[in-house]
């Protein structure tokens, strides 16, 4: 009986919910590593970690290059997937990914999620990191009119 899928077929991010180490290449885990802290699946990500897949694993795909399940879980909204890869050893809070160098709160700031900004400063984020087009996580909130994030930022 073959499985059922997490999401419609034409979702580009379409993935296997369940995958199987038997079955399922190591490449093919990774982007269900991704996939489901982007979607808020905090237990597949919470399985996935503990059977051995990177924490700070980097989305090759060229849109999204360099985005870790960190960022993917801030992007998201997703506060029980952030506290969940905050508190795993090796986290790297402050990667930047690679196309834009947005770190994980800068993320959150754009999307306006207070309450992540204020998780990932609680977890001494660095705030003063720039990206590529020399825009602080708060720059990016204030470009963009997301007063909530703006007020955890300042």
């Amino acid at each position: 009986m073959p499985r059922k899928k997490s999401v419609v077929p034409s979702d580009p991010m379409l993935v296997d919910s369940a995958p199987s180490s038997s079955t399922v290449g190591a490449a093919s885990e990774g982007m269900t590593l991704l996939e489901s802290a982007r979607r808020g699946d905090v237990a597949l990500v919470k399985k996935l970690i503990e059977s051995g897949l990177d924490v700070n694993l980097a989305d090759d795909r060229f849109v999204y290059y360099g985005m870790t399940p960190l960022m993917w879980a801030c992007d998201s909204g997703h506060v029980p997937v952030v506290n969940y890869l905050l508190s795993v050893p090796g986290i790297n809070i402050n990667q930047l990914d690679g196309i834009t160098g947005r770190t994980a709160l800068h993320y959150a700031a754009i999307r306006n999620y207070k309450e992540i900004c204020e998780i990932l400063i609680k977890a001494n984020i660095e705030t003063s990191t720039k990206t590529i087009l020399n825009h602080t996580a708060e720059d990016m909130a204030y470009l963009r009119g997301q007063h909530e994030s703006l007020v955890v930022l300042k």
